[in-house]
C-alpha cells in the first residue's frame, strides 16, 4: 500500500474525532471512495489511485467471491469497504454510502424505468445488509433532483424530482416489509 492510501483511515478517525468533539458526529459523517480493485469484495484494500466508479461492474459481472455470491454492484462495493477497513484493522467502523444513484437518461442504457428499480431495490435491501455483513445500512440516494445545468448531460439526470418539482418517478418506502 503506498504512502497516501496509508492515511486514509487514521484520517478518516481523526476527522470523526473532530466532529465527536464539536458535537456534530450525529448529524455530519466523513466520505471517502479510496478502495482499489472491488473484486473479489473480501481483497480490496485502500489505495490512493482508486477506481471504485468503475470497479463495481466489473465485480457484478464477475458474481462471485468464492464465499459469497453478488447479485448487484451495490452489495460488491459496499462489502469490497468492508473487507478495506477489516485489512486495516477497523472492521467496527460503520459505514455509510454518502452518494448511489443510477442515470434516467444522458448516458448509453440509461432509463427512467431503470432508475426506479435501482433506487427500489435499494430500499428494500438496506434493511438486509450484504452478503458479507447482516444488517441495516446507511444510505444516501444521489440525488434529490435533476441538475440540468450541470456541463455534461450523464451528470443531470440522477434525480428523484425534476427542477420544476416533478417525479422523475415513484418509490415506496416501506423497505421494511418488502421481501
Amino acid at each position: 500500500m503506498d504512502d497516501d492510501a496509508e492515511c486514509v483511515l487514521p484520517a478518516m478517525r481523526n476527522l470523526h474525532h473532530a466532529l465527536e468533539s464539536a458535537g456534530l458526529a450525529d448529524r455530519l459523517t466523513v466520505d471517502t471512495g479510496v478502495l482499489g480493485s472491488t473484486f473479489p469484495p473480501s481483497n480490496d484494500a485502500f489505495s490512493a489511485d482508486a477506481t471504485t466508479f468503475l470497479s463495481p461492474i466489473a465485480a457484478f459481472l464477475a458474481n462471485t467471491n468464492g464465499t459469497f455470491a453478488y447479485t448487484n454492484p451495490f452489495n460488491s462495493l459496499v462489502d469490497a469497504f468492508y473487507a478495506a477497513l477489516k485489512r486495516e484493522g477497523a472492521p467496527q467502523v460503520p459505514v455509510v454510502v454518502a452518494e448511489t444513484g443510477w442515470p434516467s437518461a444522458g448516458v448509453a442504457g440509461a432509463s427512467t424505468e431503470k432508475t426506479q428499480t435501482y433506487n427500489q431495490n435499494l430500499i428494500r435491501r438496506i434493511g438486509k445488509g450484504t452478503p458479507a455483513r447482516s444488517g441495516e445500512i446507511e444510505v444516501y440516494i444521489y440525488g434529490m433532483f435533476n441538475e440540468d445545468q450541470k456541463s455534461h448531460e450523464s451528470k443531470t439526470k440522477f434525480g428523484l424530482f425534476s427542477p420544476d418539482m416533478q417525479p422523475v418517478y415513484l418509490l415506496g418506502f416501506s423497505w421494511k416489509h418488502s421481501t
